[in-house]
């Protein structure tokens, strides 16, 4: 379902623009960290704290800026209008109505690009028990265009079920399985979305899509390089469901 009118826009504009400014910043923020920076074209992702990235040469940082596709997690911590967001009562109050239970969030990505994610489900990689208890709300921060890698998603694919071989879930999803049961995942959920119809959200600065943690979904490719697709994720669940502390190692990530 698509909601609107939710999120003060003031918040999201303050928000873009300090992630629009960070690469340039006058001093850096602490405990920030931006993920999946890559020093060049074909180079591997790394993560850099804020304060690591503006000790950078100038000209070097806006070569890498360039090359990543980077994001942040838990901006909430270090950003007033973020903050805002996440707490936002509306919104949690609409996703509690869905629950049939008080809704909290407890995790949220800002995206400045579009994810080109693969296709997956978040209870894969979520640790969600009981099941179904997760809904994850996706806000547009600007209009969303075809060419700038949009969201993808199955409708209808939450009612599918999880993949047999996470068969002691949650101890077992894709932050926790091996490389083979990983690849087989991926193969499952490729061949699953194809029953289901496939839809582009082609948002509106402010739109908030909220979705089920099963829902097939992941980021279709840039089609124009440079352009951006920022936006604000967060997930909720409910006390006691999120049974992240819980599971045994060793992990993906």
């Amino acid at each position: 379902v698509v909601l609107r009118d939710l999120v003060d826009p003031t918040d999201i504009d303050a928000m873009v623009a300090t992630l629009d400014r960070l690469w340039d910043a006058p001093s850096p923020i602490g405990n920030l960290e931006l993920l999946d920076v890559r020093d060049g074209p074909g180079t591997s992702p790394r993560n850099l704290t804020h304060t690591a990235l503006l000790a950078i040469p100038s000209e070097r940082r806006a070569q890498m800026r360039a090359s990543s596709d980077w994001r942040i997690h838990g901006f909430h911590y270090v950003n007033d209008a973020a903050h805002r967001i996440f707490h936002n009562e509306r919104l949690r109050s609409v996703v509690s109505r869905i629950l049939g239970r008080s809704a909290r969030p407890f995790a949220a990505i800002n995206f400045m690009t579009g994810s080109q994610q693969h296709l997956h489900q978040d209870m894969a990689v979520f640790h969600i028990f009981p099941y179904d208890f997760l809904v994850g709300a996706w806000i547009a921060c600007e209009d969303v265009t075809a060419d700038s890698g949009p969201l993808v998603i199955y409708p209808g694919s939450h009612r599918a079920g999880l993949f047999p071989l996470f068969d002691d879930y949650p101890q077992t999803n894709l932050r926790t399985a091996d490389d083979a049961v990983s690849v087989a995942y991926q193969t499952w959920v490729d061949e699953l979305a194809t029953r289901f119809p496939r839809k582009e959200f082609l948002a509106r600065k402010g739109d908030i899509l909220l979705w089920h943690g099963m829902l097939i979904h992941g980021g279709v490719p840039v089609a124009r390089r440079g352009t951006t697709r920022k936006s604000f994720v967060l997930h909720y669940t409910v006390r006691g469901a999120d049974r992240a502390r819980e599971v045994r190692g060793p992990f993906n990530w």
